[in-house]
């Protein structure tokens, strides 16, 4: 009756979840954290990480050609992705939780990956799993025709969707509306104070890190600040340059698209050297010891 429809089966209703924030606030590890909780509870979920040629075809189900049983040639068939095999689980066992959950949602075109499906997964829009389609509905529950497969799909309310999205790449506000608006977002931020050990020598890290994150923040936005991760676990000053070399300077010359004046200005305050940015000087003079007057002058 209309109050089935209403409470879906008295279950909670679905929940789409985007994890955002910089690099390095722990985005993957709370996801990994709700993986493991739920194969603790015996939840069935699947794993897949977006990236910029993942397709419909891959995450939904597509023709793809396979060798044929014979090993002669090539043969098309209709291969599922990991969003239809987790539907069909899940409209087969609806007292159960399913979770799909995604890294790095931001790095495919978000809406060729889902399609025509970006509307069924909206909380309201979900059907109750086990159901078929009926000619006439006490309630918003969408089903569409999908291109190979021989019946309308319904996206189950059983079915839970948690992923990542580092704003470093695309911030919030360049997401497909459509995307926006049928998710709760989640923001995971830099938190200088989680970071252990807090001193190394006489240095702060956490005062260190407010600080590289207040001066990215006033010259580019909050999308693009440092996590606390990637501070986490030095002990030693030797640690501590070499996480700078090796990953804070190089995620500063991404956002500053090379600027080395301005990555510069972010490590020190002032755009002069120090301890832990080096720099080298090309002399002319040095590098072209035969030429009479320093190369690219009158």
């Amino acid at each position: 009756g209309e109050g089935d429809a209403n409470n879906l089966d008295d279950l909670r209703q679905a929940d789409n979840l985007i994890l955002y924030g910089p690099p390095g606030t722990g985005k993957t590890h709370e996801m990994q954290r709700q993986m493991k909780r739920a194969l603790a509870n015996g939840e069935v979920y699947e794993f897949v990480a977006f990236h910029p040629r993942y397709s419909y075809e891959d995450f939904v189900g597509g023709l793809r050609p396979s060798a044929a049983p014979n090993g002669q040639g090539l043969v098309v068939n209709y291969q599922i992705g990991p969003f239809l095999r987790l539907c069909e689980r899940a409209h087969k066992a609806p007292s159960e939780r399913f979770t799909l959950f995604i890294d790095e949602i931001n790095r495919a075109n978000v809406a060729k990956v889902f399609g025509e499906l970006i509307a069924l997964i909206e909380p309201s829009k979900r059907v109750r799993a086990g159901t078929r389609p009926r000619g006439v509905k006490a309630d918003d529950s969408l089903w569409v025709t999908v291109p190979g497969l021989p019946d309308p799909l319904g996206v189950p309310h059983n079915l839970d969707i948690v992923a990542t999205m580092n704003t470093a790449d695309r911030s919030i506000a360049m997401m497909d509306i459509a995307l926006r608006r049928r998710f709760r977002f989640q923001e995971c931020p830099p938190e200088p104070k989680r970071i252990e050990p807090a001193m190394v020598g006489a240095i702060d890290l956490p005062a260190l890190l407010q600080r590289l994150n207040d001066r990215l923040e006033y010259l580019l936005d909050r999308d693009h600040t440092i996590g606390h991760a990637v501070f986490m676990g030095i002990t030693s000053l030797a640690e501590l340059q070499q996480v700078l070399a090796q990953r804070v300077i190089p995620l500063l010359q991404e956002y500053f698209f090379e600027d080395m004046e301005k990555v510069r200005l972010v490590l020190t305050g002032n755009g002069k050297e120090s301890v832990f940015f080096k720099s080298r000087t090309l002399s002319p003079s040095e590098l072209f010891p035969g030429a009479k007057q320093a190369v690219g002058t009158e």
